[in-house]
């Protein structure tokens, strides 16, 4: 009958390499990215770990997905920094509601899910400030801080110091 698809998601922080049923070819999975592999993965070390989501194919119908490559286009980029800004500017000292990792103070670890997305986001905006990628290692947490201390250094340098630095200005308090 042959190998079923599973669409996997990298949950994980580090890329995470599974080997493809029918061609026997090794595939890497970034991290916060999807693969469409041929297997069966339902019972897999990485998933049982949580390592990785796997969603399986049951009506032998391919699965429409969309694979994230580093080639993300420029007006996505801008998209997500000026969310990102609107995000810390709205909710900069306030206790951080719905969105656990874009609040200063959020508890953070509540959903995979929303945390994966918020840290694709982070890191796309980080690898924009800072002109090189996020460390593979680096939490939604690290990788907030760290946007946000630079996003205070070029307010600060910029002499703009009215509306976005209420971030800055509450941590030194």
């Amino acid at each position: 009958m042959g190998y079923k698809m599973a669409e996997l998601f990298n949950k994980h922080t580090a890329p995470v390499t599974v080997t493809d049923a029918v061609t026997g070819q090794r595939i890497t999975i970034p991290c916060g990215h999807s693969a469409l592999v041929a297997g069966d993965f339902r019972n897999h070390l990485f998933v049982t770990a949580g390592m990785i989501r796997a969603e399986h194919d049951d009506d032998d119908k391919l699965i429409v997905t969309t694979v994230k490559t580093s080639g993300v286009s420029v007006e996505e980029l801008e998209k997500t920094i000026a969310a990102l800004r609107a995000q810390l500017d709205a909710g900069a000292g306030g206790a951080g509601g719905a969105g656990g990792a874009g609040g200063a103070g959020g508890a953070g670890g509540a959903g995979d899910g929303a945390d994966l997305l918020d840290k694709d986001a982070l890191r796309d905006q980080y690898e924009e400030l800072f002109g090189e990628r996020a460390p593979s290692a680096a939490g939604a947490k690290t990788l907030k801080k760290a946007i946000d201390e630079r996003l205070a250094e070029i307010a600060a340098q910029s002499g703009d110091g009215a509306g976005g630095a209420g971030d800055g200005t509450n941590e030194n308090e």
